[in-house]
């Protein structure tokens, strides 16, 4: 991923190894982190899985939560029907900002 833009609605997608059985997956969570605190933590229902990767979309209020010129470190959890856990490697972005902040419709 090149970066994240605040104030959009992004989609972020991981490559998920071959021996993670994608059919079975129960639960995702979508973890961001900047300057060694918690941005975003939320289990979501909002996911696209495919045969080798998992997609999950922000929304805009999640971008606006994130600081402008900060590396945000992304990670993707898992858990499947038999509650086995797995966690995608953390991927590292920068973080932009928009001239006009806030929410728009």
């Amino acid at each position: 991923m090149d970066g994240l833009r605040r104030g959009t609605t992004p989609t972020i997608t991981c490559e998920i190894i071959d021996e993670v059985d994608l059919s079975n997956i129960t639960s995702v969570w979508l973890t961001i982190s900047q300057n060694n605190e918690l941005v975003i933590d939320k289990l979501t229902d909002d996911v696209t899985i495919n045969t080798k990767n998992i997609s999950v979309r922000l929304t805009q209020e999640e971008t606006l939560s994130l600081k402008a010129g900060v590396m945000a470190y992304i990670q993707v959890r898992l858990l499947n029907d038999n509650e086995i856990a797995y966690a995608t490697q953390t991927d590292y972005v920068p973080i932009d900002d928009v001239i006009k902040d806030g929410v728009i419709s």
